[in-house]
């Protein structure tokens, strides 16, 4: 996603990661058993807590922020502008949906690459066909920044 407008920046906190159904719409995903995110606000990674864990920076208007899942070693993590961010959770199995939650009001773009147009900015998935399976065991372990 990228994010285009935040109305409030010093109180708007967007979330991006996965979570399983149902995910209750009234709680912050991360916070929530099942589910795990990236918030915008400190940087902190969450799953299942209400602490959270340090991670990576905050992020900012027009900052490209994307969240993967390799269901193989089930290695959750997140991309910012491109960059790999490390791994943020791995051991974790379920059956994921990609969830994005704010507390406030904020604009964003989304790529879930249905326009054939748009290319992923995370250089692992800018070839990446919808068409095709995706081959796991090709993919490359990346070293944590």
């Amino acid at each position: 996603m990228t994010i285009l407008k935040i109305t409030d920046p010093y109180n708007t906190n967007i979330t991006i990661g996965l979570a399983t159904k149902p995910n209750p719409c009234f709680r912050i995903p991360g916070l929530n058993l099942y589910s795990i995110n990236y918030h915008s606000i400190n940087g902190k990674k969450f799953n299942n807590n209400n602490i959270g864990i340090e991670y990576r920076p905050e992020w900012k208007v027009e900052d490209i922020i994307s969240c993967g899942y390799y269901s193989d070693s089930s290695e959750v993590f997140f991309t910012r502008n491109g960059d790999f961010l490390g791994e943020a959770f791995t051991g974790i199995k379920h059956i994921w949906f990609p969830i994005i939650s704010a507390n406030d009001s904020y604009v964003i773009k989304i790529n879930f690459r249905n326009n054939p147009d748009n290319k992923f900015k995370y250089k692992e998935a800018i070839d990446y066909d919808f068409d095709k399976p995706i081959l796991l065991s090709r993919r490359r372990r990346f070293k944590k920044n």
